[in-house]
């Protein structure tokens, strides 16, 4: 079933996301696209802080980037991605204790997408949000 048999069914050419992965996508990647949004609506701490500075980096740019937060990108939840620059931002919190193996594997199969990754810790954004304000500037400038 494709969008334009959806269209017809429901009879106007808008309809929402919600009934597109609801018909069109797998179980597993609804689960992910659910649980992103409940992720989305309830940040931590770290992940707010994140946002703000990134919201900052990119609007202090001289031109409008967007960038989404907690966006399903090939088959991963990624904390921030930026699909213009084709960048993810990861902030690295207790939960990524001991899976540094396992982030790696994440980072090698993104980059095969052409997504690159930005890994900061939450203690760095919460203890410092000028110095990952900086770093952001400087990598993101760069691309």
């Amino acid at each position: 079933m494709s969008i334009f048999d959806l269209e017809q069914i429901w009879g106007h050419k808008r309809f929402k996301r919600f009934n597109y992965y609801r018909y069109c996508k797998s179980k597993r990647y609804r689960d992910k696209i659910y649980k992103a949004r409940e992720m989305r609506e309830n940040p931590t701490p770290a992940e707010s802080a994140m946002y703000h500075t990134l919201k900052k980096v990119l609007n202090d740019s001289g031109c409008y980037i967007p960038f989404w937060s907690q966006s399903v990108q090939g088959g991963y939840i990624l904390d921030f991605y930026i699909p213009t620059l084709r960048c993810a931002i990861e902030v690295d919190g207790d939960s990524h204790d001991g899976k540094e193996v396992q982030d790696m594997q994440r980072d090698e199969n993104l980059k095969e997408l052409g997504i690159d990754t930005l890994r900061f810790k939450n203690e760095d954004v919460l203890a410092d949000p000028s110095k990952v304000y900086y770093q952001l500037q400087s990598t993101l400038s760069k691309r």
